[in-house]
């Protein structure tokens, strides 16, 4: 369109930031009722993080491909979900992770189902992996370093245990970033643990497994120099964090 980078990706962002709002609405209603996706709604818009969605990062439109191909998946229609999970597996790493929900939703779908039939489901729940794969091997294709080396040498990025961090927490005060962000990120880690406490109670297969690989994932990536770096606008990606927070707050 001829558009400036800046407002280009404004605005991706804000239409991708709206579509996801109607289709998450759809969903939620769609399992739980129009009430609570109300008030999944109202939750993710005041999340402490939520400027991200409208700003120029790719959070909003990992949001919205992994809320619709969740939903084609729901409704059965798995090629459309498929192809949707690529896209969601290359706008962002977090999109990996909806390789989880639709996992369990395609061996729930498939498990009275023939053979073939089940496989070819079960394949079709992998989109995420592909679109993250295809990132990775177009990365080495084209010659630059190597991923996780590029993150760590950047911003000293690297994957650890996920109980590690948790019995670290002292190295969070410590941080020169915990009075600007620190606190922040500090505040959404407690809010994903309370939530996925939640969700193992009140147990929905596909959304539970999604807020706990969502989780372990960002508790297993470690920055030395600012421990929970971007958990606030990670967990944008996470509608099952979104759906548990009001339940919460009415006790």
């Amino acid at each position: 369109l001829g558009l400036e980078p800046l407002t280009a990706l404004l605005l991706v962002a804000n239409l991708a930031l709206a579509g996801a709002l109607v289709l998450l609405h759809r969903l939620v209603t769609n399992e739980f009722g129009s009430q609570m996706a109300k008030g999944a709604l109202i939750a993710l818009l005041v999340f402490p993080g939520a400027f991200f969605l409208a700003a120029p990062y790719a959070e909003s439109l990992t949001l919205l491909l992994s809320v619709a191909a969740l939903l084609c998946a729901k409704r059965s229609r798995w090629l459309l979900a498929f192809g949707l999970g690529v896209l969601a597996g290359l706008s962002h790493s977090t999109g990996l992770l909806l390789a989880a929900p639709l996992a369990v939703e395609a061996v729930h779908q498939s498990r009275t189902k023939p053979i073939l039939r089940r496989l070819a489901v079960l394949g079709s729940s992998v989109g995420p992996v592909a679109g993250t794969g295809m990132f990775l091997t177009w990365r080495s294709a084209q010659g630059f370093t190597e991923w996780l080396a590029t993150h760590r040498q950047l911003w000293g990025v690297s994957v650890q245990w996920p109980w590690t961090q948790l019995l670290s927490m002292e190295e969070v005060f410590r941080s020169p970033y915990f009075v600007l962000t620190g606190w922040a990120n500090l505040f959404a880690l407690v809010l994903a643990l309370i939530a996925s406490w939640w969700w193992i109670r009140h147990l929905r297969a596909a959304w539970s497994v999604w807020q706990l690989a969502m989780v372990i994932f960002l508790l297993s990536v470690h920055v030395t120099t600012e421990p929970l770096a971007s958990w606030l606008r990670h967990l944008l990606v996470l509608p099952a964090l979104f759906v548990a927070l009001p339940n919460l707050m009415q006790g």
